[in-house]
């Protein structure tokens, strides 16, 4: 059976019993970042989703509202653009040059940890 804990936040046993998922503040998102990180997981081309959603669980958490909206507007391109642009392939048109941009760019250079 499993250990029941009381108001103290101990199981039964003495254990400290392990705080509930919820109280998590990484675990928090509004309903806006929870889109967000979806539509970045989730675009179809398997590459775009792995920099795009990777990007995103690492640091939408943080965003504020402008790089939100930075965001957001990067994810209405299609992912050859994205690419292109991320590996310098074709230079970023000024209105995606943000400091968004110079971020992912910066992510999808850092190695693997």
């Amino acid at each position: 059976m499993a250990d029941r804990h009381d108001m103290t936040g101990y199981t039964m046993s003495g254990r400290r019993a392990p705080p509930p998922s919820w109280s998590r503040p990484e675990r928090i998102m509004d309903d806006r970042r929870k889109r967000i990180l979806y539509r970045a997981k989730l675009r179809g081309m398997k590459e775009t989703d792995l920099i795009l959603g990777g990007f995103a669980e690492e640091f939408l958490a943080g965003m504020s509202d402008i790089e939100l909206d930075q965001f957001e507007t990067l994810l209405e391109e299609p992912d050859a653009h994205i690419m292109d642009w991320l590996f310098n392939r074709k230079p970023v048109p000024a209105e995606y040059d943000t400091p968004i941009m110079t971020r992912l760019k910066d992510f999808r250079l850092m190695p693997p940890e």
